[in-house]
Formats: structure tokens, C-alpha cells, sequence
């Protein structure tokens, strides 16, 4: 069996990433500013708060919610359902989504990745805190075996061919 390896999720905004409204425009300091990004962000900062486990479920039935079932996970109602089926104390969760500390948490993270892995993209994966890589992937394959090898593969690729700086398929 291979190593266990400590998965640390944090927030990243492509939308601000890919902001054209100039290099002082924050989108977390703009409520007014339509956005897809900012509010799921938060609902996984605030899902973080109770427990690596609750955050781990919730995180895959949010990814089902946007990606299988095209659900709007910009909806307070999406995200408030999703933290119920995650089992998290909802009332909680949605105390914490409605308070300025979670855009502040988002925000905090979104500056750690680009000052400390000049993050651009998502995902992008860093192994013992050097190594940042951004992955475009596919389909993920059908097995979870197979899954848990494609990753093993790809940290094994980053992190023991560090001189390895792009793999592109047109």
C-alpha cells in the first residue's frame, strides 16, 4: 500500500484570477459584482470549520451538484440543501456563509496560493509544500483503483522530475 498523503484543500478564485477589472479589484470586497465563484468558495471554508470528514463530503456533493446534477451552487437554498445531505450542523454552516469572515477566509487563501505557488489555475497541486502544478484532467477513469493510480502517477511525475516545467496536449 502506498503512503497516506494529507489532503489540505484550499480556496482559489479563477474569477478573480481572470479579473479584467484591473490589479486593485478584489472580488470579495464587491458583493455587488455578479460572480459564480465567491459563494461556494465560502460554503467550502465554512464546511471546513466542522471537520475534515463533513468537508470531504460535502466537497464531492458539491462538485455533484454543479458538474452531474446542474445545480445553481451560487444559491444559498443549493448550498444550505448540500450541507444537510453532508450532515454538517446546518444552522451553523449558514451562520458562518452569512458572516464577513468567510469572504475574508476565501480571500486569505486566494493570496497564499498566489504569493507562495504563483497559482493561475485550478487545479493546481502542491506536494510538501514546493512542486505547484497546474493539471488539466479529463474524465477521471471509472475504477477507484484506477483513479488512486492516475494520482499516484502524476505526484510521482511531479515530484521526482522537478526539471519537467510543462506537458501539453493540443
Amino acid at each position: 500500500m502506498g503512503e497516506t498523503i494529507n489532503i489540505r484543500w484550499k480556496c482559489f478564485s479563477l474569477e478573480q484570477a481572470h479579473s479584467s477589472k484591473g490589479g486593485d479589484f478584489k472580488l470579495w470586497d464587491h458583493s455587488d459584482v455578479a460572480n459564480r465563484s465567491l459563494k461556494p468558495l465560502q460554503a467550502a471554508k465554512c464546511a471546513q470549520l466542522q471537520g475534515n470528514d463533513l468537508f470531504d463530503t460535502f466537497h464531492m456533493l458539491l462538485f455533484e451538484a454543479l458538474h452531474l446534477r446542474k445545480k445553481d451552487i451560487n444559491s444559498e437554498e443549493v448550498l444550505e440543501s448540500i450541507a444537510g445531505e453532508s450532515h454538517l450542523d446546518v444552522p451553523k454552516f449558514m451562520e458562518d456563509l452569512k458572516s464577513d469572515a468567510s469572504s475574508r477566509w476565501v480571500f486569505e487563501d486566494h493570496i497564499e496560493a498566489v504569493k507562495e505557488y504563483d497559482v493561475f489555475g485550478v487545479p493546481t497541486l502542491v506536494f510538501n509544500g514546493e512542486y505547484a502544478s497546474f493539471i488539466k484532467l479529463g474524465s477521471l477513469p471509472d475504477s477507484l483503483e484506477k483513479q488512486v493510480q492516475l494520482f499516484e502517477e502524476i505526484k510521482d511525475l511531479i515530484t521526482d522530475q522537478p526539471h519537467i516545467l510543462e506537458i501539453k496536449r493540443p
